[in-house]
């Protein structure tokens, strides 16, 4: 602010106005165009220069805005006429989501009704199957009691006779008891005199035995003394033999290390035997198998077929030729591919000219029906319309429909006619007279049926036009009430020049303008339009001349539609001969290449066989090379194994003697050891009965302390034995095993009658179990029936529940479905309109939902961009008046400077 403030005054960060060194001699040497700058800098136009950039940028960004708001507008624009169209589909779906909610809400109630109706029969049914369950029931409690009690007695029975059984059980015991205790005494008996007839037959084997010992000590004594003496000559002998060993096996040692020697040399000649053999050996066998090769490799040269050259060629001129025709019928493809775009564009132009005639068409129509609707409304509107009705006029067609007017001069005949140019017409007398008892509630004009004679005109003024003239009836009937209607009315286009001679205007004449004012001897009248007539005319030629555009518009739009048809076909059919050369070529192609392939393959056995029959060429050559290595390899083979054949029986000769000398050695070393063992043998032998004899005599004297140990135990035992023997005695025993048995006897008789009585309660406890068992069997159906039918029941319930919550869900109003449940709604026939209410959901396609909030919103915004856009081209305006005013007060400026300096 405080810049532009100081720009006023000519001061500031670019202006200046303070004579600087020399800048009165710049003024008056500068040239015109800088002369304007010294003046544009003294007159201190800086300030509306700035304030002009800045009004420029203001402009340029306003502009840009209202460019953008622009493109915004547009782009709603096209978005507003998609979503108009996806409205209308979201609105179908509305309505066909209602019918389709309302059918299933219905299905739903009505499987709910007849899950309930099911639900309350299986009840009753369960009812009545529990109250035979428990009839049954208390059959069988009745026999549970019986059993329970025939169960008591057999329990009583078993008890008693479990008593005797154990009573027996004890006799018996007792009676056991005594035979063991019996057999006992009588065993120990005889074993006591078993056992000592045993004691005397070892007191005599021990007695035996101790003799035995004496005289087996005296003889090993004696036998003890031969083996000390052959022990020690043993040892003398032994040791000069073992002297004598190590000298002769040093000698051994060296002959078969000659031995070993003399086998190294023969080994080593019969090793290169071998290998030169294996040389020879090697040489033969490769020398057949490089016949066989040859033999082979000659065999596979003469067997080869070399293949077909000219077929060959052949194949390849085919393939050239296919190739040539492949390159045609894709030339011909392309040249199809190109010409496609313009059927199609041909087709998109027919398509876009179709549309557009049929849009011209539909807007006609549209517009031609809104203009009947609004004429048709003309007189039906309001009070009057109902009044109408009420005396059967409604359809009483008005005069303007019957009227054609030139050009221009509606209004004026609106204006001389009134509410007359609304006038009804063919009204009888019957109907005039009932108007005149029950007013309109608005003016209305009546026009008689039949015709009336036409009166006489009076002349006007000369070269006056009668408005008659102007106005021709479509109707004959009208033309005397038009004519009486515009009696004394002419035409005049300057009204003024009328009224400036209106004292010599006739009496009882008007003239009227284009506007509708009319003037008179007297006066002018100004004419307003009425609302309810204004229009009429002009709106009833525009209806005529759209009848006939539609009717044109209509040939348009049929030729349209043909030439869209033959354009489609045009198409069509370029695209089958499309199809059909692509189809052509692709056969030809795949022929090409089943040609090529067979040259190929043709190619390559040629090729196979020439270098098959080079490779044979050059194996022969090199067979034949390795044959004359191998032979000359053979020779030299020979000569060497002929040499260390020579060699070897030398070695071998060698050897034998060798092997001898050792043999002799090793047969004196043997001896020796032979000798040396046999001493040592000896030897140990001697030593052997020594110790064999000192161990006998050690086992002589413990034999006999065990012998004197046994005689003495045996006579212990002898006396033990006998006294036991005395005090064994059975006679009580028997005398209480006699008791025992009689009291057996009794109790065998007492459990056989407790037995008798528990097999007769068990008899009875079994006829009661079968009786309870038949009835329980007969329980079962009923329970498993019962179940089955709860169950059904729960299901029943669990279904009414289940479409219950469907219906709360959908927050179904069952008072309100409730009266569409007749007798002829039946489930078949609300799937069937739901399948077909879904099928017509589908057939919408896709749907945005949100259309119409889209729709409303983008309206809203554009009209929000419309004020914007009107406030920006106001700011514009403003922004462009002020730029002007800047221009001309920097103008004033700069001129009052000029003649302030040229003064």
């Amino acid at each position: 602010d405080v810049i532009d403030l100081f720009m006023g005054t000519g001061l500031g960060p670019r202006a200046y106005a303070i004579i600087e060194q020399g800048m009165i001699s710049r003024i008056i040497e500068a040239k015109p165009e800088e002369l304007r700058f010294f003046l544009e800098e003294a007159a201190g136009v800086t300030k509306y220069k700035e304030r002009r950039r800045e009004t420029e940028n203001r402009l340029s960004d306003a502009r840009e805005n209202i460019d953008r708001v622009e493109d915004i507008r547009n782009e709603l624009g096209h978005q507003i006429e998609k979503l108009e169209g996806q409205a209308e589909v979201a609105k179908q779906y509305q309505e066909l989501h209602i019918q389709l909610t309302r059918r299933q809400n219905l299905l739903w109630l009505y499987k709910r009704n007849e899950a309930r109706d099911q639900r309350d029969k299986l009840a009753r049914n369960v009812e009545q199957a529990v109250t035979r369950l428990e009839a049954e029931t208390a059959s069988l409690r009745e026999l549970e009691s019986r059993v329970e009690s025939a169960r008591s007695a057999h329990y009583a029975a078993s008890d008693t006779l479990h008593a005797a059984q154990s009573e027996m059980f004890a006799a018996n015991a007792e009676v056991a008891r005594l035979e063991a205790e019996r057999n006992h005494l009588l065993d120990l008996r005889q074993k006591v005199e078993s056992r000592l007839a045993q004691l005397a037959n070892e007191d005599s084997h021990w007695r035996g035995q101790a003799v035995t010992l004496d005289r087996d000590e005296e003889r090993w004594k004696e036998l003890m003394e031969n083996a000390a003496q052959r022990a020690q000559g043993a040892t003398a002998r032994h040791d000069e033999a073992a002297a004598r060993l190590p000298e002769a096996e040093a000698a051994l040692k060296a002959s078969e290390e000659a031995v070993n020697a003399r086998r190294r040399d023969l080994a080593q000649a019969e090793q290169n035997l071998r290998v030169e053999e294996a040389h020879r050996s090697h040489a033969d066998k490769s020398l057949e198998a490089l016949v066989q090769r040859r033999t082979r490799l000659e065999n596979e040269r003469g067997q080869i077929a070399q293949p077909d050259t000219a077929a060959l060629a052949a194949l390849q001129s085919r393939v050239a030729g296919l190739n040539a025709q492949l390159e045609a019928r894709r030339n011909r493809v392309g040249e199809l591919q190109q010409r496609l775009p313009e059927h199609e564009a041909q087709r998109r132009e027919a398509a876009e000219a179709q549309s557009s005639a049929q849009k011209r068409l539909t807007e006609a129509l549209a517009h031609r029906d809104a203009l009947k609707q609004l004429q048709s409304r003309v007189q039906q509107e309001g009070k009057l319309g109902d009044w109408l009705k009420s005396h059967a006029l409604d359809a009483a067609e008005p005069i303007w429909s019957g009227l054609k007017v030139e050009p221009g001069w509606e209004t004026a005949l609106e204006a001389v006619l009134r509410e007359r140019l609304a006038a009804l017409t063919g009204v009888d007398q019957a109907t005039a007279e009932g108007v005149l008892a029950d007013p309109p509630p608005a003016t209305l004009a009546l026009l008689f049926a039949g015709e009336a004679p036409i009166g006489g005109e009076t002349a006007g003024l000369d070269a006056d036009t009668p408005l008659r003239d102007k106005v021709r009836c479509n109707d004959p009937r009208w033309e005397s009430a038009v004519t009486e209607w515009l009696a004394g009315v002419y035409v005049a286009n300057d009204l003024g020049a009328l009224a400036a001679r209106r004292a010599s205007l006739p009496v009882g004449r008007q003239w009227v303008s284009q506007a509708g004012h009319m003037v008179s001897r007297h006066g002018f009248v100004l004419y307003v339009p009425e609302a309810r007539t204004h229009g009429v005319i002009e709106r009833q030629r525009e209806i005529e001349q759209l009848e006939t555009d539609c009717a044109g518009l209509e040939d348009e739009a049929r030729i349209a539609a043909a030439t869209l048809a033959a354009a489609e076909s045009g198409l069509a059919e370029h695209r089958n001969h499309l199809a059909e050369a692509q189809r052509e070529t692709q056969e030809l192609q795949q022929s090409a290449h089943a040609a090529h392939v067979d040259a190929v393959k043709l190619g390559e056995a040629v090729q196979r066989y020439e270098a098959r029959l080079a490779q044979i060429n050059a194996d022969l050559n090199e067979v034949v090379t390795g044959e004359e290595t191998e032979r000359r390899r053979r020779e030299l083979a020979e000569g060497e194994v002929s040499r260390l054949a020579i060699v070897v029986q030398e070695q071998r000769s060698k050897l034998e003697v060798a092997i001898e000398e050792s043999r002799l050695r090793e047969a004196a070393l043997r001896e020796h050891r032979t000798v040396e063992q046999a001493l040592a043998r000896e030897l140990q032998e001697s030593r052997f009965a020594e110790r064999e004899c000192a161990g006998k005599l050690e086992e002589i004297g413990r034999s006999r302390d065990v012998a004197r140990e046994q005689i003495e135990r045996i006579a212990a035992e002898i006396t033990a034995r006998r006294q036991e023997s005395e005090s064994i005695s059975e006679g009580a025993t028997e005398a209480q095993l006699q008791q025992a048995l009689t009291a057996r006897q009794a109790c065998e008789g007492a459990l056989a009658a407790h037995r008798d009585a528990l097999e007769g309660a068990a008899a009875e406890l079994r006829q009661l179990e079968e009786a309870r068992l038949k009835t329980e069997q007969g329980l079962s159906p009923l329970r498993d029936r019962i179940g089955d039918l709860r169950l059904k029941e729960q299901a029943a319930q669990l279904n009414e529940e289940q479409y219950a919550a469907r219906l709360a869900e959908a927050n179904a109003d069952e008072e309100a479905l409730a009266p569409e449940l007749t007798r002829e709604v039946r489930e078949p026939l609300l799937t069937g309109d739901i399948a077909r209410l879904s099928s017509e959901i589908e057939a919408l396609g896709p749907v945005n939902l949100a259309a119409l909030d889209e729709l409303n919103t983008s309206r809203e915004r554009k009209g929000f961009l419309d004020s914007q856009s009107e406030d920006l081209n106001q700011a514009i305006g403003t922004l462009e008046d002020a730029i002007r005013r800047i221009d001309r007060e920097t103008r004033e400026q700069l001129q009052d400077t000029y003649n302030n300096v040229n003064r």
